[in-house]
């Protein structure tokens, strides 16, 4: 099988461009920001247009830095009013802001290799648990028999 590689502004563009359609796109996972509930370079994620956002929701946002546009897809952490705050799951600091015109879609499954999906769930016990987050991914990610019991 050959692979295609296409630069992110590329894909991305073509991808909001898809989802203002009204049509489904499914993107391979990449990054750790997500773990531990979605695996890069394993699990896909299914991205629908965003009709409306809540605290839980999983995103992807087209930020600017530098003059640059780069995209980020992490969890809504915090609304006030149309403004949103996120934050990976696997991060144990640092936060990104966004207004709803910055969205490019929200995910609305996780699709494993094997092609089931799972509902994303808005990982409130997981939010609850940042203050301890650092310890628990430094488990996670020291003891690969973990990793493998979470990959099933």
């Amino acid at each position: 099988m050959q692979t295609l590689t296409i630069d992110n502004d590329t894909l991305l563009s073509g991808v909001e461009a898809l989802l203002k359609e009204g049509r489904t796109v499914i993107l391979k996972a990449r990054g750790q920001s997500m773990l531990p509930f979605i695996f890069p370079d394993r699990d896909s994620v299914q991205l629908e247009r965003a009709e409306s956002l809540a605290v839980g929701d999983i995103v992807l946002v087209r930020l600017c830095r530098s003059g640059s546009p780069v995209y980020v897809m992490h969890r809504i952490i915090k609304v006030e009013g149309d403004r949103f705050t996120m934050m990976g799951d696997g991060n144990i600091a640092g936060v990104e802001r966004f207004r709803m015109e910055d969205v490019i879609g929200k995910v609305t499954s996780i699709v494993s290799p094997d092609g089931r999906s799972r509902a994303v769930g808005r990982a409130g016990v997981w939010r609850a648990l940042r203050p301890v987050r650092r310890y628990l991914l430094a488990v996670y990610r020291r003891l690969p028999w973990i990793k493998r019991r979470l990959a099933v």
